[in-house]
């Protein structure tokens, strides 16, 4: 039996502390959650879940995995490491004993983390692990990694409301996570006018005021641009203390943050819809590619041998980059089976009121003869439509830059 070692270091802006207790400490129960296309859960076979135990990944039906087994030797939440082996599975192969994984986190100078992996195949014979084979390896292992930090990157915080109902007069605080430069801002809510598309608010407490300022009010009105599209006005009043005058600089830093909350609602949109065809088969293993067909209006989606579903045909009707709304129907393919003659959906993406969006879809099935659509089967579309939003999701979140 031969050794074959590789090293390699991957770098993220969330903290070594977070990423150790989401990555090793709640691995069983979060990596299924936001891996739920592929994980069907972990289970711990023998032991109590520390060291010495063994654990079991098992994988949805019809992927290329059914199951791996991996023993945990170290679990050490002061030094942030861990250490397994994989000692059973389909990975493994006729060529692999087991591979042994150790794991280290540590701070890097920006407040991040620089995550240290040591791979040690423990190989049959004199069979020697290529790069690639140990390529193909990392690269599994990256993807439950990226989907963890776009989920750490996605909920940096929570909104609680601290007094009222949420509406004008409401007072809700929002906390960021330990380790970060800010612990929480506190707003109080003046006007909520859904009718004239007006908001105000104000800062009333909070790390970003600092020593100088007292408050920072915020009046934001939504407006019909020439285009069709929407312009969004803010007027920001900084209430100082003393004789401080805040500069343009700290001003732009403020607004540099609201503007890129905006833009995420557009990265979701170009991502979904504009470049769906590319990025998708992408982040879903079980995506072969997209095809287009005569005009461009009616597309395919054609998915990996050996699943449930051959390919799925749309029918473009809209695609609205200005006021962010698609509308598409499925026209052919195994969903459909003999109960459905098409199914439509709309979809809208709108802003949120914490500076996200919120994608609003209205489906209609459009059936065969007096057939009525079970909620359950709804709910089972719509798990499958959330996976692959999430996956895309996850992919901004872990790549802000991208359509920035």
């Amino acid at each position: 039996m031969g050794v074959n070692t590789y090293t390699y270091e991957s770098t993220t802006t969330i903290s070594p502390t977070r990423l150790f207790k989401a990555l090793v400490l709640d691995f069983d129960n979060l990596v299924p959650k936001l891996l739920s296309q592929h994980v069907k859960n972990n289970e711990t076979i023998e032991g109590d879940g520390g060291v010495g135990s063994i654990k079991q990944m098992n994988f949805v039906e019809g992927g290329p995995i059914k199951y791996l087994k991996h023993k945990i030797h170290v679990i050490d939440d002061k030094n942030l490491e861990t250490k397994y082996s994989l000692i059973e599975g389909d990975i493994l192969g006729e060529k692999l004993e087991s591979i042994t994984y150790d794991i280290k986190f540590e701070a890097n100078d920006n407040g991040g983390c620089v995550y240290k992996t040591t791979t040690e195949y423990h190989t049959k014979g004199d069979h020697v692990v290529s790069e690639e084979e140990h390529n193909v390896g990392r690269e599994r292992i990256m993807n439950i990694s990226k989907a963890v930090e776009a989920y750490l990157l996605a909920n940096p915080s929570s909104i609680e409301i601290v007094e009222g109902d949420g509406g004008a007069g409401s007072i809700k605080q929002m906390n960021f996570v330990e380790g970060g430069p800010i612990k929480y801002l506190k707003h109080k809510i003046h006007v909520i006018d859904d009718k004239n598309l007006v908001t105000k608010y104000s800062l009333i407490e909070g790390d970003v005021l600092g020593d100088k300022l007292e408050s920072i009010a915020y009046d934001v009105k939504f407006e019909a641009a020439g285009d069709g599209g929407c312009v969004c006005k803010t007027t920001t009043e900084y209430h100082t203390k003393g004789d401080h005058v805040v500069s343009e600089e700290e001003h732009n830093v403020g607004k540099g943050k609201a503007i890129d909350l905006f833009k995420a609602i557009e990265a979701l949109f170009k991502a979904l819809v504009i470049d769906g065809d590319n990025l998708i088969p992408k982040l879903m293993p079980n995506v072969k590619n997209v095809e287009t067909e005569g005009d461009g209006s009616i597309k395919k989606i054609n998915f990996v041998e050996g699943g449930p579903i051959k390919y799925l045909k749309h029918k473009i009707h809209a695609i609205d980059d200005k006021n962010l709304v698609t509308k598409y129907s499925l026209i052919e393919g195994d969903v459909l089976g003999d109960k459905l003659e098409s199914i439509t959906h709309d979809v809208k993406f709108e802003p949120a009121g914490n500076g996200g969006c919120v994608c609003k879809t209205k489906t209609e099935y459009h059936t065969k003869g007096d057939y009525v659509l079970k909620d359950e089967e709804h709910n089972e579309g719509k798990k499958h439509a959330m996976e692959l939003f999430k996956a895309v999701e996850d992919y901004l979140l872990a790549n802000p830059s991208i359509y920035a």
